[in-house]
Parts: C-alpha cells; sequence; structure tokens
C-alpha cells in the first residue's frame, strides 16, 4: 500500500472503534499531557520530583498505547483495562525508549539552537542540516514504537531499524510525516480538543499501519485481513 492508502485505512481503522480509541486518547491526553508539562517546569524551577514523574511514566503510557490500537488492526478483542494492563507489562520497555529518544531529540535540538546562537554565518547556514535531522527522527519514530509492539527486538535494535526504515522509504515516510503535521495543526486550531479525543489514537493507529505494511513488503509480516477495501 502506498502512504496514502495507509491514510486512509488508518481512518477507517479509527471511526471502526472510534469510542474505544477516543476514550483512549483522552486518558493519554489528561495524563500525558500535565506529566509533559510538569517536566519541562521542574527543568526551570530545578524541581527533581515532576521530572522523575515525566520520565517514569510518559513512555510507558504512550508504548500501551500503540500496544491497544496494534491489537486492534490485528482483529483482536481489547477492552479499556487492556491499555491500563499494558502499561503495567511494558513499563521499562516503554520507560527505556522514552529515555532513548528524549536523550537522542533534546541533543538534535541543543545542536540546532548552538548553530543558530553560535554568530556565525557559516554556521547558521548548517543549522539546516539539524532541522533536517530532527525531521527525520521524528519520522522514524512512527515506526520506532510501532517496533516496539510488533516485533521483540532489543531497543538498540528497534532504533536501527526505525531509522533504516525512513531512509529506505522517504516519500512513503514523508506522507505519514505531513498527516502528523495535518494532525498537530488541526489540534492548535481547536484549541487542543483535536489532540484531547484523538491525537495518540489516531496517531498509534496511522503509524502501527505504515509500519505493519513496511514489514509486509520486506517479507517479514504477512498482510492483515480487512473488512474493507483500500483504493
Amino acid at each position: 500500500m502506498s502512504s496514502w492508502q495507509v491514510v486512509k485505512k488508518s481512518f477507517k481503522d479509527f471511526y471502526k472503534d472510534l469510542f474505544f480509541l477516543g476514550a483512549v486518547s483522552l486518558i493519554w491526553f489528561f495524563i500525558v499531557g500535565p506529566l509533559m508539562y510538569v517536566g519541562v517546569a521542574g527543568i526551570f524551577l530545578r524541581q527533581p520530583f515532576p521530572i522523575v514523574m515525566n520520565i517514569l511514566f510518559v513512555g510507558p503510557l504512550t508504548l500501551s498505547a500503540f500496544n491497544v490500537t496494534y491489537r486492534l488492526i490485528c482483529h483482536q478483542e481489547v477492552k479499556l483495562r487492556d491499555y491500563f494492563q499494558g502499561f503495567a507489562k511494558k513499563f521499562i520497555r516503554g520507560m527505556f525508549a522514552y529515555w532513548l529518544s528524549l536523550v537522542i531529540l533534546i541533543i538534535l535540538v541543543i545542536d540546532l539552537f548552538f548553530f543558530l546562537n553560535f554568530g556565525n554565518t557559516i554556521l547558521l547556514y548548517l543549522s539546516g542540516i539539524w532541522v533536517y535531522l530532527i525531521i527525520y527522527f521524528i519520522m522514524s519514530q512512527f515506526y520506532f514504537w510501532s517496533l516496539l509492539v510488533q516485533t521483540e527486538d532489543k531497543l538498540f535494535v528497534i532504533f536501527k531499524k526505525s531509522l533504516l526504515l525512513v531512509l529506505d522509504n522517504l516519500l512513503y515516510s514523508g506522507g505519514i510525516f505531513a498527516v502528523f503535521l495535518l494532525l498537530t495543526a488541526l489540534g492548535v486550531v481547536t484549541a487542543g480538543i483535536a489532540f484531547a479525543v484523538s491525537f495518540i489514537g489516531f496517531l498509534a493507529i496511522l503509524s502501527n499501519n505504515a509500519t505493519h505494511n513496511l514489514l509486509v513488503k520486506y517479507g517479514i509480516k504477512e498482510e492483515l485481513s480487512s473488512p474493507y477495501k483500500i483504493e
């Protein structure tokens, strides 16, 4: 499937389980949102407790959302309690995945600001490289979190595979990234309402579909059956 076909399938999958995914999205939003806020505030206020809360719980809560959405597209029966059970079962894996992603993103952003504020024209032009690397890294995260639930590979192996998937499928990944930007813009326009009711639910559905489709392409997974025709 092309990236457009994956997007269409993801919309249909999301609509099919709208109330369940809306509930998961709301739970994730109202827990992770404050955790992200207090984590950043804790850095500026030099308060370790909110930072610790952030780095402990954001990853497992996010990975559990990817887990239940992947089970949905595999046509497994999923209930809301599975989200909380997945949080406990995948706590360590989700926590370390978040740490790895967070550290790399912080390094890339710090390097970007260094190049932008160094005062050298050449370095200012070269800052575009770091913008590209940040976008590349964000695109790899769609595959990274999906591979964490679709495979049993170790963390660094999955991280390497996610980078290679982007490199080998740039246009496809760019299409998925464009939808991510549109979803983010919709959240801003609706003052956060779209974020609350759909962000992680749809993003996880989209990422899982996109990743599984690539694994089918490489002969690693079998194509999932679908109750509707995607053209």
